[in-house]
């Protein structure tokens, strides 16, 4: 699909955000608008969700979807800096939120208990290490330190 097709369903498919899928259709129109390469994807994800049956999964779809592309928009801002230790941690701060949202969307919508309660420890797990590149990464040498005592 070239992009000026995309263009051209991009309307249309941001009207479907008024029908529940406000969240695909968001995605969808960062995702135009930045010109990313998962410009497909999102508007795979905003027509999934406009033909999902059943509420519920067309939110959880455009949600996760909205989800998945804020987490790559973030990790590809990560600019390299030559330092591999330093972009790792950068890189992977973005990504563990992204990890965050995902269990956040489970937490709304699933009901499995033991998916719930892996949800609750990812969130848990991933601030933790967060905090824990944060605190690397603003450390006195402003990178990882070559020489690593254990991690929490």
């Amino acid at each position: 699909m070239t992009l000026a097709s995309q263009r051209r369903i991009a309307p249309a498919l941001l009207w479907i955000g008024a029908a529940g899928c406000v969240a695909a259709a968001a995605s969808l129109a960062g995702e135009r608008l930045a010109g990313t390469p998962s410009l497909p994807a999102a508007l795979i994800d905003a027509v999934i969700c406009a033909v999902a049956p059943g509420g519920t999964a067309a939110g959880h779809a455009a949600e996760m979807a909205g989800a998945h592309a804020r987490m790559h928009r973030a990790m590809d801002e990560v600019r390299p800096t030559g330092d591999p230790d330093r972009d790792f941690a950068r890189a992977m701060i973005p990504h563990h939120q992204g990890a965050i949202d995902a269990a956040t969307i489970q937490l709304k919508y699933g009901r499995d208990e033991r998916l719930r309660r892996l949800a609750h420890a990812i969130i848990v797990e991933q601030r933790q290490e967060i905090a824990y590149l944060r605190t690397i990464l603003d450390g006195p040498s402003g990178g990882p330190p070559h020489a690593t005592a254990a991690q929490p």
